[in-house]
């Protein structure tokens, strides 16, 4: 686990080069994206602020989008998975 970690929060982001490694890291990555925003909770509410309001105000996590956040914001806090959501009578 140690490995991975250092691995994903180097800011050189080497592993987004190997499709080897990607495709390692794609199950256990999208599963702890999907515990995270659908069960980690501390007062019943989302961990993430963003998702939280999201989730709060009826949005639905409609898909986990592997390798979609690829700037270096989106390596940097998502592990470049994004969310799609989903809000009836719309899309976000």
């Amino acid at each position: 686990m140690e490995v991975m970690l250092n691995m994903l929060t180097s800011t050189s982001y080497e592993w987004t080069s190997s499709a080897e490694l990607l495709c390692a890291l794609k199950p256990p990555l999208m599963r702890l994206c999907a515990r995270y925003l659908l069960q980690e909770k501390e007062g019943g509410k989302a961990l993430d602020s963003v998702a939280n309001f999201h989730l709060q105000n009826g949005a639905m996590v409609e898909r986990l989008n592997w390798m979609a956040g690829r700037s270096e914001k989106g390596l940097r806090q998502g592990g470049c998975i994004m969310v799609k959501l989903h809000v009836q009578g719309g899309a976000h």
